[in-house]
């Protein structure tokens, strides 16, 4: 049976009430947040996410995210965590 859009925006301001970092990955994170990106200059890291509110069972974020991507770097995910620097990994 399908969640209703109350449902869906429910489940979807529970991860974000947690999620608030944003992260790149140059190859699959797994469930670990591995191959996050390091180094460059000015330095990647992740970045707070501003969360829209949820309607019909969507959630956006509100502002641009603007990363630092080490030259020749090619990303390949986006990863979700609940803390700027370590953290649990969604």
């Amino acid at each position: 049976m399908p969640l209703t859009d109350a449902g869906r925006n429910a489940q979807l301001d529970g991860l974000a009430a947690v999620a608030g970092f944003a992260s790149l990955h140059s190859g699959d994170p797994s469930t670990t947040g591995a191959n996050e990106l390091t180094g460059g200059s000015p330095a990647y890291a992740r970045k707070a996410i501003t969360y829209a509110a949820s309607s019909t069972g969507t959630k956006a974020n509100s502002a641009s995210l603007t990363f630092d991507i080490p030259a020749a770097t090619t990303v390949t995910h986006v990863g979700f965590w609940s803390a700027v620097s370590a953290g649990t990994f969604y």
